[in-house]
């Protein structure tokens, strides 16, 4: 996968985590605490910082994601 087609993937899944999270009225907060995850790895991942994300959290945001509809 090139690089350029990989981070058009990473903004599409960040803007998508937050437009999904949006329209489901969770806040970045709840959302943390479904995934288990600090309040502060959502804000990141919905700015597309997905430097320090491990693999297993990547699959919690994937995994959200399908679990509301959302076609990956």
């Amino acid at each position: 996968m090139e690089f350029s087609h990989f981070s058009e993937k990473l903004l599409y899944i960040s803007q998508t985590l937050s437009r999904t999270r949006s329209k489901a009225n969770v806040t970045q907060e709840e959302l943390a605490k479904t995934l288990g995850v600090s309040t502060q790895s959502i804000i990141r991942w919905e700015s597309r910082n997905f430097e320090s994300t491990s693999l297993a959290n990547f699959l919690k945001i994937l995994q959200y994601l399908e679990s509301k509809g959302v076609e990956l």
